[in-house]
């Protein structure tokens, strides 16, 4: 939207592609009015010592959406770089934990609600196993080793 040859509204990005083209994931940009306003804002952003990399240096509104948020996100892996991408599903991504976290996503809540508690509880276990002195350890490693052969040794005759 704006004036022909100079649009000032960007409405209705994809997170992606507005963060190859203006460095935010955002789905809306909005561009000041007029220069009155352009000058307003760059004062202000001047007193506040804000820095060039400031969004508001180049507009007055950002709708911010993170590609993850996105709901076209993940379901189609669109990298062209590995050959002509016509919307087909390409495939893992090359980086195994993206991988991963992908797939994760893609489950329902309760699985991913399911797998966040086991996550936390582990990593609670090992930071209290972390925690624990040496000679604790030992104990508890014994103590384990020892219920082990007594429930594998022969009972009988």
């Amino acid at each position: 939207m704006g004036e022909p040859g100079n649009p000032s509204i960007y409405s209705n990005f994809c997170p992606e592609v507005a963060f190859e083209r203006f460095g935010l994931f955002a789905l809306n940009f909005a561009g000041y009015a007029d220069e009155i306003d352009l000058g307003l804002a760059h004062d202000r952003l001047g007193r506040m010592k804000a820095p060039a990399t400031d969004w508001r240096w180049a507009w007055s509104s950002v709708a911010p959406m993170h590609y993850t948020e996105c709901p076209l996100y993940s379901p189609l892996d669109l990298d062209a770089s590995r050959g002509g991408s016509k919307g087909d599903d390409q495939g893992a991504p090359g980086d195994v934990p993206q991988a991963v976290l992908r797939a994760i996503w893609n489950w329902s809540p309760f699985w991913r609600n399911m797998a966040l508690t086991i996550f936390i509880v582990l990593a609670l276990a090992f930071a209290v196993w972390v925690s624990l002195p040496d000679r604790t350890k030992e104990r508890l490693l014994n103590a384990l080793s020892n219920e082990t052969v007594q429930q594998t040794k022969p009972t009988g005759k």
